[in-house]
């Protein structure tokens, strides 16, 4: 019965949290949702810009690697009405960033593995794509940034 009207209390002062990501891309066309799974469009804005929403959490990751992975000449104008972004990984414990678009906020040896360390990293949201594919092909070669998470506001 408590967490009955804990419940009730919660819903009455807070709408609950929306399961979907928006974004506004440039660039896009429809032929690039086979490369990004999970996203929709939304609406197109104008000639150039279009708002397309994502699952949150790993399917926001998912799709937006996916859009990276396939070299989908889009990019990503902002999402969720921000223009820098967070993402994390894991990478060996000797990996430094050498790319000009984005910055290292943190980087922690992990504690279970003194081979590795878990990244943070801030891109602006126009460079994220761009970035993605450089971090994916590094970490498919085992050398680089294997990122775990794309942080969706």
């Amino acid at each position: 019965a408590y967490a009955g009207l804990i419940e009730w209390a919660t819903h009455a002062a807070y709408e609950p949290q929306v399961d979907r990501m928006q974004m506004v891309l440039t660039g896009w066309s429809d032929s690039l949702a086979a490369s990004a799974p999970g996203l929709s469009v939304v609406t197109r804005l104008d000639s150039v810009h279009t708002l397309v929403a994502t699952p949150r959490y790993d399917g926001f990751r998912d799709a937006v690697l996916g859009l990276a992975r396939a070299g989908a000449p889009v990019t990503i104008t902002e999402i969720a009405g921000n223009d820098d972004i967070l993402l994390t990984g894991v990478a060996p414990a000797d990996w430094q960033w050498q790319g000009e678009r984005g910055t290292v906020e943190y980087a922690l040896s992990l504690p279970s593995d003194a081979t590795h360390k878990r990244v943070a990293m801030r891109v602006p949201v126009r460079d994220l794509l761009g970035v993605l594919a450089g971090l994916d092909a590094e970490s498919r070669g085992g050398q680089g940034l294997a990122v775990d998470h794309v942080y969706d506001y």
